[in-house]
């Protein structure tokens, strides 16, 4: 896989298979199971915006999908207003993003 490229960066996070990261009585299945997607979710948020312009991340041979913790694609920007306090013009600008309840 890496010798197919002809450039690129490798991290490489060693060590998730210790006892010292496993919880009391936690299958070592399961507890990297869970690491690599906390792992995966925090590299999508950190780095959406370079995957968003077409940098491929991948997590093992999965390619991350972006993640916009701000959920731009989905925000509305409302009109600016001007308001006046203290004899001076403030403009307020708001942005709101439609939400979905479980």
């Amino acid at each position: 896989m890496i010798e197919a490229s002809k450039s690129g960066t490798v991290v490489l996070i060693e060590n998730l298979d210790r006892p010292t990261f496993l919880r009391a009585g936690e299958n070592l299945d399961e507890h990297l199971g869970r690491t690599l997607e906390i792992i995966r979710h925090h590299l999508s948020m950190v780095f959406h915006r370079f995957i968003e312009d077409g940098v491929a991340i991948k997590l093992g041979a999965t390619k991350l999908q972006p993640w916009d913790p701000f959920l731009k694609a989905i925000a509305t920007q409302l009109p600016s207003e001007r308001l006046h306090v203290k004899k001076k013009a403030i403009v307020v600008t708001l942005t709101c993003c439609r939400t979905t309840r479980a």
